[in-house]
C-alpha cells in the first residue's frame, strides 16, 4: 500500500513518530560528520579518532529504530503485494493491518529480550571497548524506538479492522 497510515493514528503518536524520525535524521548527519572528520584527520596526519566506530554504531541504531516509527506511520516501509495486487483496497487494508499487528508483537518480543540481555550484561560489568559505555546506553534508545514503532503498528493494525473504509 502506497498511502500514509497517519490518518489512522492519534496526533500524539504521529508527532512522536515525527520527532523520532527527526532525531534519526540528526543522528545520520552527526554520523556522517564525524566520519568525514575522522577521514580528514587521518588524511592530514592526526591519525584515527578511536571513538568514531562506537559512536557511528550507536548512531546507526538510533537511525534505524527511531526512524522506523515515522516510516511505519508514513507508509514508507516495503510491502510486497505480489499476490494481493488485484484485491480490493479494503481487503489489502485488512491484510496489511494483520501483518502490522504481527510486526508489533515481534518488536515487543525483540525489545523485551534485548533489554533483558542488556540488563544481564550490564550486571556483569561489561562495557564497550573504547568509550566504556554500559550496554544499556546502546540498548535503551533501540528499545524505545521499537516500543514506539510497536505502538504505531498496533494502533494502525487495530484501526485497519475497526474503522470503516473511506
Amino acid at each position: 500500500m502506497d498511502e500514509s497510515w497517519e490518518y489512522l493514528l492519534p496526533r500524539s503518536l504521529v508527532r512522536l513518530g515525527n520527532l523520532l524520525r527527526d532525531i534519526a535524521g540528526c543522528a545520520l548527519i552527526l554520523m556522517m560528520s564525524i566520519t568525514v572528520f575522522d577521514i580528514v584527520a587521518r588524511g592530514i596526519g592526526f591519525g584515527s579518532i578511536e571513538w568514531v566506530i562506537e559512536a557511528s554504531s550507536l548512531s546507526v541504531l538510533i537511525i534505524v529504530f527511531f526512524g522506523l516509527a515515522g516510516c511505519t506511520a508514513a507508509g514508507g516501509h516495503i510491502l510486497i503485494d505480489l499476490f494481493t495486487r488485484n484485491n480490493k483496497t479494503s481487503t489489502n487494508r485488512l491484510i496489511d493491518g494483520f501483518w502490522l499487528m504481527v510486526m508489533a508483537a515481534m518488536l515487543v518480543l525483540i525489545a523485551w529480550y534485548s533489554l533483558d540481555d542488556a540488563l544481564i550484561t550490564h550486571g556483569t560489568g561489561e562495557r564497550t571497548e573504547v568509550l566504556h559505555l554500559s550496554p544499556l546506553v546502546i540498548i535503551i534508545p533501540s528499545v524505545g524506538g521499537m516500543v514506539v514503532t510497536a505502538l504505531v503498528a498496533l494502533w494502525i493494525g487495530i484501526r485497519a479492522y475497526t474503522q470503516k473504509p473511506d
